[in-house]
């Protein structure tokens, strides 16, 4: 550090106790010794701000604008109070609030600069001390911000709009927005982008990470930034973009370095089905995902199950699964609690609880049966048979295991509910249960719950089924929600 360095520290460090009445903390960060950031510390009050200096640059008339931001990394909560020494009107402090840190959390501020007419060649320098105070205790550092102004059209300039970009998300609702970097000056720029890394990963990246885009006078830019907080705790985050402009070669400019200020307040909103996880990641792909189908729990528990990412639409959720295991009935089946301990083995029967199936569902119903071995209807006997059928059931059903609620017996052919099998709900035997596709006695193609723990599948519009209480009929099914 140069000596000129030296002096104009401490002349900050003595307008820091002329100020505050407290000595900053003489370790080596407590004056900025490398140079790039300023931090104090004191009885577990311990803060970093980062950049510093801020360097600006502007032509006569314009403005510009740089962040900075301040990092809590004590063991105490503190609140951040800036104050404006200089109280200059060409380098001002853009604060709306003082911002209350816990341990870890960032806050950012935006310092505008702003050269006035016939400023050509003019330096401003504005002096702001930064106060966390968590009572009765306090640690003050300088910040310093410089504003060099050029003649029209003759030096570099860069514009953010908006300097600030603020969001809020949902996890598993990613988001993107977009920011723009115009060259205001008189030269052609060449413009780099940098997210630094202040932290084990961000729910924020720039797409254009370490991109170069050459500007000429008036060009823009538009550069995009992704907002993704799953598998973050709901909190605030921050990030910047540094952003780097350079002029012509041999043109004698000091590369100008500006800072896009970026927030994300990550809300809760833990995907609760598979539905929430393929609106978030439409390329997922069918297998086993976590789920937290109460979000509210504290903490959220999440559940394994199985996803189908493909057929349909997508977003299907697996909640039961009866494979055939011989003329045997599953207890519990038809009692509306959960069956097996797993939702993701589909060698053994499973059905979740009908509150879960209902909290699950949002739209649609879907069962897929097999058999190879039926009924007969022209000889009452067990034959060779070939069900592969396929049904869906509107959101107006609400799951029933031990009876057949409204709606429970309207099937349908297609996702979209638009080609329907003879049965209707009228005509359901009493003893089918939960989803159901029957005429009683004439057609049999579904019925997930059947009286004593059972199920049925059939073919469409026929009598030909297979019902688990008949030895050597060999119904399977599996049962989706979305």
């Amino acid at each position: 550090m140069s000596s000129t360095n030296t002096w104009f520290r401490v002349f900050l460090s003595l307008l820091v106790l002329l100020a505050t009445g407290c000595a900053p903390v003489q370790d080596e960060g407590a004056l900025g010794a490398h140079g790039q950031a300023l931090s104090g510390a004191a009885n577990g009050i311990d803060i970093l701000v980062e950049p510093d200096p801020l360097n600006m640059v502007a032509d006569e008339d314009t403005s510009t604008s740089v962040g900075f931001f301040v990092k809590n990394q004590g063991s105490v909560t503190v609140k951040i109070n800036i104050q404006d020494l200089s109280r200059l009107p060409q380098v001002d402090l853009f604060a709306d609030r003082d911002y209350e840190l816990a341990p870890g959390e960032i806050a950012r501020y935006l310092i505008t600069g702003k050269c006035p007419k016939r400023s050509a060649g003019n330096v401003y320098v504005g002096l702001f001390l930064v106060t966390a105070t968590a009572r009765p205790n306090s640690v003050t550092v300088p910040q310093t911000a410089t504003l060099q102004c050029f003649a029209t059209g003759t030096g570099l300039a860069i514009e953010l709009k908006p300097p600030v970009l603020s969001v809020r998300a949902k996890p598993w609702h990613p988001i993107d927005k977009k920011f723009k970097v115009k060259n205001t000056g008189g030269v052609r720029t060449s413009v780099r982008l940098v997210q630094p890394d202040h932290g084990p990963g961000t729910p924020i990246r720039f797409q254009q990470q370490g991109a170069n885009y050459p500007l000429s006078p008036g060009d823009s830019k538009e550069l995009q930034v992704n907002f993704d907080c799953t598998g973050f705790p709901p909190k605030r985050y921050s990030t910047t973009v540094d952003i780097t402009a350079e002029g012509p070669p041999f043109g004698g400019f000091t590369p100008l370095h500006r800072q896009e200020i970026i927030n994300l307040e990550c809300i809760d909103g833990l995907p609760a089905s598979c539905l929430d996880i393929f609106r978030a990641r439409p390329s997922a792909q069918d297998g086993v995902y976590p789920i937290y189908p109460d979000p509210l729990a504290v903490p959220p528990v999440p559940i394994d199950v199985r996803c189908d990412m493909t057929r349909d639409g997508g977003g299907w959720t697996q909640v039961g699964n009866y494979p055939y295991q011989g003329a045997v009935a599953v207890p519990g089946w038809n009692s509306g609690e959960q069956v097996g301990s797993s939702f993701t083995n589909t060698s053994i029967p499973f059905k979740m609880s009908d509150a879960m199936i209902q909290t699950l569902k949002t739209t649609r119903y879907r069962v897929h049966g097999t058999a190879t071995h039926c009924h007969n209807p022209e000889t009452g006997d067990t034959a060779p048979c070939s069900v592969n059928t396929t049904l869906f059931w509107g959101d107006q059903c609400a799951y029933t295991s031990g009876g057949i609620a409204p709606g429970c017996g309207t099937a349908y052919f297609d996702l979209q509910l638009t080609r329907r099998p003879q049965a209707s709900d009228s005509t359901a035997c009493p003893w089918h249960f939960g989803l159901v596709s029957t005429i009683c006695g004439v057609t049999g193609e579904m019925v997930t719950s059947h009286v004593g723990d059972f199920i049925a599948v059939g073919i469409p519009d026929t009598y030909i089924h297979a019902f688990t209480a008949v030895d050597g009929q060999d119904p399977s099914l599996d049962m989706w929600v979305r």
